[in-house]
């Protein structure tokens, strides 16, 4: 799929960016900035990482789709979106309210973190493969490990937990 609206500029840097805030439009009522394509709920504002040359003030304001769930197109086949974590199961990591940005083309390995599909539903646990196979575990004991297929199953690598503050941040890579 060829790329549109502001992916396509030559000079924007595809990669990263770090998010600093996250506003809910309540409703998928507005189109991103980025691509122009997408319908989205959920707005992203970013600044350029430490190793993109801009210029200090420098500030992008990304909008991206939810979560894919369905056949993903446009933005969400390729770029980063954000979930907000709605339990304490991946606690102390990743606390209760805390924003996470997911990547749906990252690179899976034993130990990272991702979402994944549990039939209908999406969870956010820690991916374990080993010779008991691939599975999704919580960091919370009293949750089960839940077994997978393989990387089928994975819909996005958690490659940030976004923060209020820069001590709240951190990069997963």
């Amino acid at each position: 799929m060829a790329m549109s609206g502001k992916w396509s500029q030559i000079g924007v840097p595809h990669r990263g960016w770090t998010c600093v805030s996250v506003d809910d439009l309540g409703a998928p009522d507005a189109v991103c900035e980025m691509c122009e394509t997408q319908a989205i709920r959920y707005v992203h504002h970013m600044e350029p990482g430490h190793f993109i040359r801009a210029a200090p003030s420098s500030r992008l304001q990304f909008r991206f789709s939810e979560p894919p769930t369905g056949p993903m197109d446009g933005c969400a086949n390729n770029e980063p979106y954000a979930l907000q974590v709605t339990d304490s199961s991946m606690e102390p990591e990743f606390p209760k309210g805390c924003v996470i940005i997911s990547e749906p083309n990252g690179v899976l390995e034993n130990g990272c973190y991702v979402i994944g599909s549990d039939g209908d539903e999406l969870v956010f646990r820690q991916l374990l493969i080993d010779d008991r196979g691939w599975r999704l575990h919580a960091l919370q004991g009293e949750h089960a490990d839940i077994p997978i297929d393989g990387p089928e199953a994975i819909r996005g690598r958690v490659i940030q937990r976004a923060g209020k503050s820069r001590k709240d941040r951190k990069a997963y890579l």
